[in-house]
């Protein structure tokens, strides 16, 4: 664990850093062999990094053949050939550019969309020797954008609708006979459209035959006249429905509601509700024509795309407060600039695996026996066991997989230079468990023991990755974390809640 102070940092390891981006990056060479690519863009893609090195870009990504207004390879194409031509960045609008489900095109493709930037490396006579290909997916943008348009189609739709059957009912007025075929006209409608069509007499009365709302709703005709109708509206609705088709009847003015009503089957539906008066001759309203429109999907998909925008914004924030602390937390506690460099680039991986473990489950939750291994990995040695991982199955929240990540990390770096993994021969032993007090509350204890390193003493300051296993991690979980400087090897006991593992 270091310590000392820097005061100048040192140039970052950009390698790492294009690995850890959150951004989608692709390397290309002036012959467009993909040369270099990161992780998150392996991840957007399904696709792995052995599979497409070294292959022309279009032999990986071809154009879904299914689809024959396909245009991304030529479209993609022509910006190479810019950036190729002129030597300088091409912004591309959004492609639709759909991704092979496999290597093998022929098992399908799945459609995205993407907002790509394509970028040269010139060389030192001013050729390109690169081009950064960075795309971002906005499939799910589209996707809204798309239900957006729906909605407003339905809505003119839906209005259109009322104006025709306002005209129809004025018909009525002109003649019995006109009043026989406009009947008969509105009839046909009401069974031709999938909303509910319903009249109400001047004071705002159901009456007369509903087919639509009987057949949705299930209600007998004589069950729905007058005000009978609300009785299928969902009783934290209905009164406030009343009023305000009330306050509509008596002002004469449009109605426009939102509420739930139960459908023949029980089920209940969210209704965008249109009513408006049909005024005959001299202005006096005669009769009511509204409408109910099913918009349950549509609010469906608002509240997912809300809470998935609110998430990803949460998730963002958190992310950069992280990377910001670390960054300092590192800079104070550096003993030279190569240390700075060397540690934070370390603790900023550490962080980006874990985040990977939690994007395997749409950030869910990591196994706690992954979370230990990827820090372990790189100092496990096949021809002598070095780590010994002990414990049941259990998978953290994405709060606790991202703090004993870090904490684990500091842990195994410590080893790595100054504990047991610092020689040939020593040995770490990690067990976990669940475990019940005597009020019956239950916790996971965590224990890390070291062995045959050499002779620890306990340190005279505290760096940085003391400071956030006995500091940082009772802050985010309210955890304990004792740590021992035994001179057989250091111990370490992280005892936190239950309520921070994901069950």
């Amino acid at each position: 664990m270091g310590n000392g102070l820097t005061t100048s940092p040192a140039a970052p390891d950009f390698r790492a850093l294009f690995e850890a981006a959150p951004g989608a990056y692709l390397v290309l060479a002036p012959d467009l062999t993909i040369v270099a690519v990161n992780e998150s863009y392996l991840s957007a893609t399904h696709t792995r990094r052995a599979d497409i090195l070294g292959r022309v870009l279009f032999e990986v990504f071809p154009d879904n053949p299914d689809d024959p207004a396909a245009d991304g390879v030529r479209m993609l194409g022509d910006s190479l050939k810019r950036v190729l031509r002129f030597r300088r960045p091409d912004s591309m609008a959004v492609q639709k550019y759909d991704i092979p489900l496999t290597e093998d095109p022929a098992d399908g493709f799945e459609e995205r969309y993407w907002s790509p930037v394509n970028t040269p490396v010139l060389d030192d006579a001013g050729e390109v020797a690169w081009i950064i290909h960075r795309v971002e997916d906005v499939t799910g943008l589209v996707a809204r954008d798309r239900l957006n348009a729906e909605t407003e189609r339905l809505a003119v739709e839906q209005q259109r609708v009322i104006d025709r059957l306002r005209q129809a009912n004025v018909e009525l007025a002109q003649s019995q006979a006109a009043h026989r075929v406009s009947e008969q006209r509105f009839r046909v409608a009401v069974e031709a459209i999938t909303d509910i069509v319903w009249t109400t007499d001047s004071q705002g009365l159901l009456v007369g035959e509903q087919p639509g709302w009987c057949a949705f709703t299930g209600q007998t005709q004589e069950e729905c006249q007058g005000v009978g109708w609300s009785a299928a509206v969902h009783p934290d609705d209905a009164g406030a429905t009343i009023v305000a088709w009330s306050a509509a009847v008596a002002g004469q003015q449009d109605y426009v509601f939102e509420h739930r009503v139960r459908r023949h089957d029980g089920v209940w539906r969210v209704m965008a509700v249109r009513g408006r008066p049909v005024r005959g001759e001299g202005g006096a309203v005669r009769e009511w024509v509204g409408v109910h429109t099913d918009i349950t999907e549509a609010r469906r998909s608002e509240e997912r795309r809300k809470l998935l925008l609110d998430e990803l914004n949460h998730r963002v924030k958190n992310s950069l407060a992280t990377v910001q602390s670390i960054a300092l937390q590192t800079l104070g506690s550096a003993e030279s600039p190569d240390a700075f460099n060397r540690d934070f680039n370390e603790r900023l991986l550490a962080l980006s695996h874990t985040h990977n473990l939690l994007t395997r489950s749409d950030w869910v939750s990591a196994s706690l026996a992954d979370v230990i291994t990827q820090e372990l990995d790189p100092y496990r040695n096949p021809d002598r066991e070095r780590v010994s991982l002990r414990g049941d199955e259990i998978h953290l929240g994405p709060k606790a997989a991202v703090a004993l990540g870090m904490a684990l990390h500091e842990l195994a770096a410590n080893a790595a230079r100054h504990g047991a993994l610092s020689n040939n021969v020593g040995f770490v032993d990690v067990f976990w468990e669940q475990r019940r007090d005597d009020l019956g509350a239950r916790s996971l204890r965590l224990t890390w023991t070291e062995s045959g390193g050499p002779p620890v003493a306990e340190p005279q300051r505290r760096g940085f990755g003391l400071r956030l296993i006995e500091r940082g991690l009772a802050h985010e979980l309210d955890a304990a974390a004792e740590l021992s400087f035994r001179p057989a090897g250091l111990a370490c006991v992280i005892d936190f809640p239950l309520r921070e593992v994901a069950q």
